[in-house]
């Protein structure tokens, strides 16, 4: 009768080693020669919590306006990165050409002084179609960033690029066993709320919506990021016919910003609500945006890269703005907090030449 008990013992097994705990090393270590196409996608969908305003001294607030705003933006951003070098675990040499970089926002605002306006709004950079290599100099500490020799541009595009859009931050910094959490730096989010740092996304405005005037692009109003970041192993698993760690993520960070000399920039070349003309001297604008979300991590553990990415959550944005303005000869002093709230997308997905 043993050999029935061990035959048993057998058939449960894999039911056994289902349940046991696992450990992984999950790192990043692309080898060189990897090509890696990835895509970022964020969709937000807003609308306006709160809205106050003082008008040379008078106070008014969305109520008293009968002010009802919403905004649904999505931005894309694809790029196509050549690891041509790598040393320590370390990218040395970088070829990252930019596939597609969009953005759509549409906008629509009703209120008691204007005519109910429903505003589509597209949002290119000149960098897309070019091509461009980070080499990391050992002495600076830093990577130099040049266009490739088939390629050319403006050199003020290249200003503000960052060579990350590996996600590497948000991974362990040892084995970890399935249950395992840790804390990531707040400002490893920074890759995932704007992918390669300044990518120069302009939207093409005709005639500024009443109350909503010119966007900064998400590189500029996220700054150093605050909060708590956490993420967790949870095992194993095949997607897309490949092996990958999945790592939990909960964010709940913040991120305010100066963009006062941003926005007076801005605001030179910008069309006034109903075609009214005006000049406008902007004094101060601030700008906090908060995102409490959760997901998922997808890592490839054969390439040591991102496989993909799923976040979703709630998202607040504050926008506090004085400024003068001169319309048809009148002058006007104007402080404005404007507040919006609602939910944000940000997922991420990734192809290479191996895979086809």
């Amino acid at each position: 009768m043993k050999h029935k008990r061990y035959t048993s013992l057998l058939l449960l097994a894999p039911a056994l080693l289902a349940f046991t705990p696992r450990s992984a090393e999950v790192s990043y270590g692309p080898a060189a020669g990897t090509t890696l196409t990835k895509t970022f996608e964020t969709s937000t969908q807003m609308t306006l919590d709160d809205m106050t305003m003082v008008m040379n001294g008078q106070e008014m607030d969305a109520s008293q306006l009968g002010m009802e705003m919403s905004s649904d933006t999505t931005t894309t951003i694809t790029v196509t990165d050549s690891y041509e070098a790598m040393a320590d675990g370390q990218v040395t040499k970088l070829v990252r050409s930019f596939d597609e970089l969009s953005m759509t926002n549409s906008v629509q605002v009703s209120n008691t002084m204007m005519p109910d306006t429903d505003t589509d709004l597209d949002g290119s950079s000149d960098l897309e179609g070019l091509e461009v290599v980070f080499t990391w100099n050992e002495e600076s500490g830093e990577y130099e960033v040049a266009f490739s020799e088939d390629s050319g541009g403006d050199e003020e595009l290249l200003d503000g690029l960052e060579q990350d859009m590996d996600l590497s931050g948000l991974l362990p910094s040892e084995e970890v066993s399935e249950g395992s959490t840790w804390e990531v730096d707040p400002q490893a989010i920074r890759a995932l709320l704007a992918p390669g740092g300044s990518l120069k996304l302009e939207v093409e405005v005709e005639e500024s919506p009443m109350g909503m005037g010119p966007q900064p692009s998400p590189d500029q109003y996220i700054g150093d990021l605050e909060g708590d970041v956490t993420a967790g192993f949870s095992g194993i698993q095949e997607k897309d016919g490949v092996q990958v760690a999945v790592i939990d993520l909960e964010i709940n960070v913040v991120t305010a910003n100066d963009l006062t000399d941003v926005m007076s920039e801005m605001m030179e070349n910008a069309p006034a609500p109903g075609g009214m003309e005006m000049e406008m001297d902007v004094e101060a604008f601030d700008m906090e945006f908060t995102l409490e979300a959760e997901g998922q991590l997808y890592w490839n553990l054969a390439t040591g890269t991102v496989h993909s990415l799923e976040i979703s959550g709630d998202a607040v944005t504050t926008m506090d703005t004085s400024m003068n303005m001169s319309v048809s000869g009148q002058e006007l002093s104007m402080e404005q907090t404007l507040s919006m709230s609602g939910t944000t997308t940000l997922t991420v997905s990734t192809s290479n030449d191996d895979e086809g």
